[in-house]
């Protein structure tokens, strides 16, 4: 190495792997499942609950995924309770963190804000009647798929197996109409 020259030194591993690199891997392994429910679900009052994942015997997988559960009911006077307490309250002057509360007023009392909500609202409610309409229909198609296999079997005096043979029933959805069959026997 000359004089003046710049180096850059690299931290290694046993196994010359750099050391930034490995950190950044790490990072990825950590997975992480984070639910505010409404209610203290789990119970003992706490702000949050940490749940470690586990292999099926019942010991730590150690590979840093945990599942993080907020309790909505809490109202402690630290920063989780106040946001709590914030994500319940619909008075935008009696919340806590001043940027939240600011952003619940846009949408509920500037007239862009309100557009703006309507519209999401709109999206939402249009993207759940589809949904609604797409089951519907699927439990439709399928509760009439079995009556159909209902009537053979019952005018044609055949097993179930071979009314669905008639109707070309896919092998995979045979279970399903199976279940229908016996739920809604005569």
């Amino acid at each position: 190495m000359r004089v003046g020259e710049d180096r850059e030194v690299v931290r290694r591993d046993e196994n010359g792997h750099r050391l930034d690199d490995l950190q950044r891997l790490e990072k990825l392994r950590i997975m992480e499942d984070d639910f505010i429910t409404e209610q203290d679900v789990l119970g003992g009052g706490a702000a949050t609950h940490l749940f470690e994942s586990r292999e099926a015997g019942g010991f730590p997988l150690r590979d840093g995924a945990h599942t993080l559960y907020v309790n909505g009911e809490y109202r402690g006077d630290d920063p989780i309770g106040r946001l709590m307490s914030d994500f319940c309250q619909s008075d935008p002057s009696k919340m806590y963190d001043k940027g939240l509360a600011e952003r619940v007023r846009y949408y509920k009392e500037d007239p862009k804000g309100v557009s703006q909500m309507c519209e999401i609202f709109d999206q939402v409610r249009n993207e759940g009647v589809a949904q609604g309409v797409k089951q519907g229909m699927a439990q439709g198609m399928a509760q009439g798929m079995a009556q159909a296999i209902r009537s053979l079997m019952d005018t044609q005096s055949v097993r179930a197996e071979t009314a669905m043979d008639m109707l070309g029933v896919p092998a995979g959805d045979r279970d399903k109409y199976e279940r229908l069959l016996m739920s809604t026997k005569a």
